[in-house]
């Protein structure tokens, strides 16, 4: 699967997530007026610069905390459609080499634990020499999803069946 993609959608997703705690806290910030004494004084001073930023007008909620409301949610569920659609952008690519990808075998170079898990099973991160029909070796990365169980099988050293798109390389194990 072509893992730059997979790999880039996801980091995206943690990116827009952490972001997202900005104008969750200016979502507090907007509601100054509400803390007593000194955030109403607050509000008073930043209204002196932008005016109905912090100071609720004919609604429940200052100007400050309606954006950071809109703002939040919106990047939440950006973040949420990245985090779990990568995944999904990944296994259906991954079909796809499965059903039309040329086989091979392949030896696995290196295995490495993405931390993720999917229904309690590790998505395991891979590197394989893969051997083509004519002989000739390329390097791949993929990733699958195992069982506890399978983990022993999936070790350097071993050898697999894999299928490979011959165009773009991106291969996939077929075991």
């Amino acid at each position: 699967m072509n893992l730059n993609l997979v790999s880039i959608l996801r980091k995206m997703g943690w990116l827009l997530f952490i972001l997202m705690w900005v104008p969750f806290t200016g979502i507090f910030v907007g509601m100054a007026e509400e803390f007593g004494n000194p955030g109403a004084q607050f509000a008073k001073f930043v209204d002196q610069f932008v005016p109905g930023l912090l100071t609720a007008r004919g609604s429940d909620m200052s100007l400050l905390t309606s954006i950071s409301m809109f703002a939040t949610f919106g990047l939440m569920f950006a973040a949420m459609g990245l985090m779990f659609g990568a995944p999904l952008l990944g296994g259906l690519m991954n079909r796809k080499i499965l059903r039309t990808g040329k086989p091979a075998t392949a030896l696995i170079v290196s295995v490495g634990d993405t931390g993720t898990y999917i229904n309690n099973r590790p998505l395991v991160h891979f590197t394989m020499e893969v051997q083509r029909d004519d002989g000739s070796p390329f390097q791949a990365e993929t990733e699958k999803i195992l069982g506890y169980s399978q983990l022993a099988r999936f070790q350097p050293g071993a050898t697999v069946n894999v299928r490979y798109d011959p165009d773009t390389l991106e291969t996939s194990i077929s075991e």
